[in-house]
């Protein structure tokens, strides 16, 4: 099964070369796919250059800063126009376990889904500080209960998932650009009655760069799950 690990970026390039080496040497099979967002730093420029020794590498240049969820989306299109068996979503900033791609692409046989899980046993965040962990934690159970998601990390941003599932779904309908983009994709796969499994990780804070975490992002994603719980349990509207 071919695998393409698709990672957004907007000025990452204190992290882009480590992570895409640490992401290639987990498996020989597996690719990478940089969506960025016209990054001044030239992250995309470094991307580019190791993309030219590299067959494994691959750039998609987004043209615009144009939020997270519309960088997935067309990274996912790109995988499904390229006949990629399943993709991982995955940040650059090395918050996300290397060691746990090998576990997850072993899954991608038997499941149309693989969630990294920081809220299941064994799973867990380091280096956050006691209120951002609160927050993350209410932010998670409030989208799980407005969006009736049977995961208990629906919030994060590490998943496997099957192209052929990817392709049955309308990814243009996903409306959100930010990371409510993660809960708004999973209500989409989970229509689609997707089989699924969610595995424990170890989430660390970003060492190097800027977090892109902003008080409008935060705004929209509670503003869209709200809209979403409510379509849920009056309007009984399709999502």
């Amino acid at each position: 099964m071919r695998g393409l690990v698709i990672t957004p970026t907007f000025n990452e390039i204190e992290n882009i070369e480590r992570h895409i080496a640490s992401v290639l040497s987990q498996d020989r099979d597996l690719s990478i796919l940089i969506v960025d967002d016209e990054s001044p730093d030239r992250t995309a420029l470094r991307v580019a250059e190791l993309a030219e020794n590299n067959s494994r590498v691959f750039l998609l240049n987004h043209g615009k800063k144009n939020g997270l969820g519309r960088a997935y989306v067309d990274g996912f299109e790109w995988a499904i126009k390229h006949d990629f068996s399943f993709v991982i979503e995955m940040d650059a900033d090395a918050s996300h376990p290397y060691e746990a791609l090998p576990e997850m692409i072993c899954m991608a046989s038997a499941y149309d889904c693989v969630i990294g899980s920081r809220y299941i046993p064994g799973g867990k965040v380091v280096d956050w500080s006691l209120s951002r962990k609160f927050l993350s934690k209410l932010g998670n159970w409030v989208a799980r209960k407005f969006c009736s998601l049977p995961p208990h990390d629906v919030t994060g941003g590490f998943r496997l998932i099957r192209v052929s599932l990817l392709a049955s779904i309308n990814l243009k309908n996903i409306e959100s650009r930010g990371y409510a983009f993660q809960v708004d994709l999973l209500r989409k796969l989970f229509l689609e009655k997707c089989k699924w499994i969610e595995v424990p990780i170890e989430f660390k804070d970003r060492e190097l760069g800027k977090s892109k975490m902003s008080a409008g992002i935060i705004l929209e994603a509670g503003l869209l799950v709200c809209k979403w719980g409510f379509w849920r349990i009056f309007a009984k509207e399709k999502i």
